[in-house]
């Protein structure tokens, strides 16, 4: 395996070394009849080969990190120029007023590993801010891949539609804990443990209510042409995938220093 990668870079930077003395049709066409020259010279100066390949592999990683810095700018960029649209119902505000000048949807998936690294950022982001933010969760349950998405997703609906308290405990508790849960009984007693009634959250998903909220987080989610979770959009701007405390501030800030 380490020779089918060697090989190739070496090539490459032989040819790099050789080109100002030949074309590159000839240093192909010698190599390629005399394939054991590479091979000689990687076997009696291994270190030196290693050390170029390396220092090639890291100046690439370096030149992509740049690029999908500098598109990931651009892209901001044109979020702020055309801000987005996301319907707002205040009975489904998590934390934070109602009056809050930045408002941060978020669609997320409760087995999701990458919504709970943004749910750890956010919890910080609403410790700096205070009531400066409200937060609108917004279920997508990504059945195919997280079986108890599903499950989760309606349990948080139902206690969000009788306590806000009790759904915001559900809430951390599962993030929290992710992981740990595994079973559809593990998710009961989370439910349980702050203050849900497992026989009202079934009556509840009985009558197709949570399922109906549920589609129409999914169909807005899927109107702003995301893929995956999590996604969000504050005050009109969006950001995908896993984000750090630093990646939801900038935009906050940029927002507040508008007003």
């Amino acid at each position: 395996m380490k020779n089918r990668f060697i090989v190739p870079v070496v090539l490459f930077l032989t040819a790099a070394v050789l080109v100002r003395c030949a074309s590159k049709e000839s240093i192909a066409k010698t190599i390629s009849e005399n394939p054991d020259i590479i091979f000689d010279v990687v076997k009696k100066n291994p270190e030196k080969f290693m050390t170029a390949v390396q220092v090639a592999a890291q100046a690439a990683q370096q030149e992509r990190y740049v690029n999908h810095e500098k598109a990931a700018q651009e892209n901001l960029e044109k979020e702020f120029n055309n801000p987005r649209t996301v319907s707002i119902d205040t009975k489904k505000i998590l934390t934070g007023p109602s009056n809050a000048p930045i408002t941060i949807v978020k669609y997320a998936d409760f087995q999701c590993p990458a919504c709970r690294i943004g749910f750890e950022a956010l919890e910080k982001i609403k410790q700096k801010y205070k009531d400066k933010v409200r937060m609108i969760h917004k279920n997508v349950p990504l059945e195919s891949i997280h079986p108890l998405a599903r499950l989760s997703a309606q349990i948080y609906e139902s206690l969000l539609s009788s306590d806000k308290t009790k759904a915001l405990a559900f809430y951390k508790k599962t993030y929290t804990n992710q992981g740990k849960w595994k079973t559809d009984k593990d998710l009961w007693s989370i439910a349980k443990s702050v203050g849900g009634n497992k026989k009202q959250i079934e009556s509840d998903i009985a009558k197709g209510s949570i399922d109906a909220a549920i589609a129409i987080d999914m169909e807005d989610h899927a109107r702003q042409g995301f893929e995956g979770t999590p996604s969000y959009i504050i005050n009109g701007v969006a950001l995908y995938g896993a984000q750090s405390e630093k990646d939801f501030e900038a935009v906050i800030e940029r927002h507040l220093n508008k007003k």
